[in-house]
């Protein structure tokens, strides 16, 4: 077996690996629901049935058993979203104006109410796909919107450039110089609260972000950008003749 072959294989194992590990990962977050909730159901259903017989200190341990299990719940469904979000990716040649034009219009409403100002280069077409980086671009844009101070008009800009046999993607904004370990948590699946994806979640967007560019053989990191603020940084492969 030559070198090439050797790697093949060892990137083949790799994938099965992750593959079973996520199968393994989503069966568990999806069969815990239904204790979870079943917890939660008995404890709404003693205090509603045996209220009179509870004190307030039983009372607040039925309520805090109940708030318990209505936040594993969410936690529950969060990381079911966060396997799902790979479920219909295919790696294929996505077009990077697209996905980018497809970002601001889901954030249209939001860019026009803070005046925004967002400057893209032309983008290139890329191994990925379209409906994936879209998200990406959109949770990228939203957190860098979030962070510009209120009395500041955002402006953002988006660079690209060649490395190696990939592309090199650059989103950056007048955000503020990131705090002390910022940055190593900003991928955390349940830490940035600023960024979760509804009211009824806790799940971190970047997080989602991270994981589908990944899926698509890419990379993405933060680090604090040479004028200031944060730089997000998404590596995708070349299209190969």
């Amino acid at each position: 077996m030559d070198k090439d072959e050797e790697i093949a294989l060892l990137k083949a194992q790799l994938q099965q690996s992750r593959d079973s590990f996520e199968l393994f990962a989503y069966a568990v977050s999806h069969d815990m629901r239904e204790p979870v909730r079943m917890v939660k159901s008995f404890m709404d259903l003693l205090l509603k049935k045996y209220s009179d017989s509870l004190n307030e200190k039983a009372k607040s341990y039925v309520s805090y058993a109940s708030d318990g299990a209505e936040r594993a719940d969410l936690m529950i469904q969060d990381l079911l979203f966060y396997y799902r979000a790979v479920k219909n990716i295919q790696p294929t040649t996505a077009d990077l104006n697209i996905a980018y034009a497809g970002a601001s219009g889901k954030l249209k409403r939001k860019l026009e109410t803070r005046n925004c100002m967002i400057s893209c280069p032309v983008l290139p077409v890329v191994q990925g796909d379209v409906d994936g980086i879209q998200e990406v671009f959109t949770y990228v844009i939203d957190h860098l919107l979030f962070h510009v101070p209120l009395d500041e008009q955002p402006r953002l800009q988006i660079g690209v450039k060649q490395a190696d046999k990939k592309w090199e993607i650059t989103c950056t904004g007048n955000v503020p110089d990131p705090v002390p370990g910022e940055l190593r948590d900003l991928f955390r699946l349940f830490h940035n609260r600023s960024q979760q994806l509804s009211a009824d979640s806790t799940l971190n967007k970047l997080a989602v972000a991270k994981r589908i560019i990944e899926y698509l053989n890419g990379e993405m990191k933060a680090d604090q950008a040479a004028g200031g603020g944060v730089e997000f940084k998404i590596t995708l492969p070349m299209v190969t003749e």
